[in-house]
């Protein structure tokens, strides 16, 4: 019974109590690619350990090629300090409208990694793409 106390705490013992900082990030366009910019606590961090990315539609589902591309193209950007983009991917990989992009990441800071979680809301295909909007705006004006 011990045991399995102690195998229960392990990870919280081994990695420390990491908070999950929520924090915004920004799309921009770069000819037909969109860019996602890296955020400060990026550029401020020495290492990174994981990422993880997460696209949503419009009604929820999973957008499933995405972060393939993208967990590639980030791995070399992230790396490359003179690189101002997480990734750039193009337009047409996109196929609705509504986006919800979720990045999560552990970064190193000082001698302890601690996790982001960076969101953004877009409407990405429309004439007039609207980027870095709030959800609420996403969901009105992605129709």
């Amino acid at each position: 019974m011990i045991y399995k106390k102690i195998f229960l705490c392990l990870p919280f013992i081994l990695t420390g109590c990491q908070d999950n900082t929520v924090k915004d990030f920004y799309y921009e366009i770069e000819g037909n690619d969109i860019c996602a910019v890296k955020p400060k606590e990026i550029l401020s961090s020495t290492d990174f350990m994981r990422i993880d990315p997460y696209f949503l539609y419009a009604n929820g589902n999973e957008i499933k090629n995405l972060p393939s591309l993208i967990y590639k193209n980030s791995l070399m950007n992230l790396k490359n300090n003179n690189s101002k983009y997480i990734f750039c991917i193009d337009k047409s990989n996109f196929k609705t409208d509504y986006l919800e992009s979720q990045l999560s990441i552990d970064l190193r800071r000082g001698k302890t990694f601690r996790h982001y979680t960076f969101v953004n809301y877009s409407c990405v295909l429309s004439d007039n793409s609207k980027l870095n909007i709030s959800k609420d705006e996403a969901f009105k004006k992605c129709k």
